[in-house]
């Protein structure tokens, strides 16, 4: 089964890199990245066709496959947070992978309870973020005085302290 899926993996890659990629960011404005589209619709294949009962599907195959998906998505997600110069990410960085793949598994084995609170906690973080997001945002409009302001009041000794800890958080990976 392995071979079939490398084999759809790559040419979905090359279906979408080629043809469908570009015609979606025409069309939409939305960028999508070729490798990713690949690699969820094998699982979501596979997902597909286990639940008709039309292929045996090998469990930890999807686990993987599902595994690498979420961390695409912390990878996206991270890239938009620096891309808007939004700090503090590690948190949410740390709770996408944890809940993403305690979801994947509760997919890959079936366990419908433990998928519920998976989507349950998957749907929570979506919404911190985006209000993390608009928090943010509405911190850049009222201007970054505020910030510089408290900035200031720190010493030298416990900004360093700060900034390495927060450098650490940030660059754990």
């Amino acid at each position: 089964m392995i071979y079939i899926v490398i084999l759809s993996i790559t040419t979905l890659f090359f279906l979408f890199a080629l043809i469908l990629t570009p015609y979606i960011k025409k069309l939409l404005g939305i960028k999508i990245c070729a490798l990713c589209a690949a690699c969820s619709l094998s699982w979501i294949t596979l997902l597909i066709l286990r639940s008709f009962k039309i292929l045996d599907v090998d469990n930890i195959l999807v686990g993987v496959l599902m595994g690498g998906s979420v961390v695409g998505i912390e990878e996206t997600v991270e890239d938009y947070f620096e891309s808007n110069r939004i700090k503090k990410f590690w948190f949410f960085r740390l709770l996408i992978v944890i809940v993403g793949y305690y979801t994947a598994y509760s997919v890959a084995i079936e366990n419908f309870p433990m998928i519920l609170i998976g989507s349950i906690a998957t749907l929570i973080i979506v919404i911190s973020i985006y209000m993390f997001i608009f928090k943010n945002k509405q911190k850049v409009k009222e201007g970054k005085q505020k910030a510089d302001e408290e900035q200031e009041n720190f010493s030298n000794e416990e900004e360093e302290a700060i900034k390495k800890l927060e450098k650490s958080l940030e660059d754990c990976c």
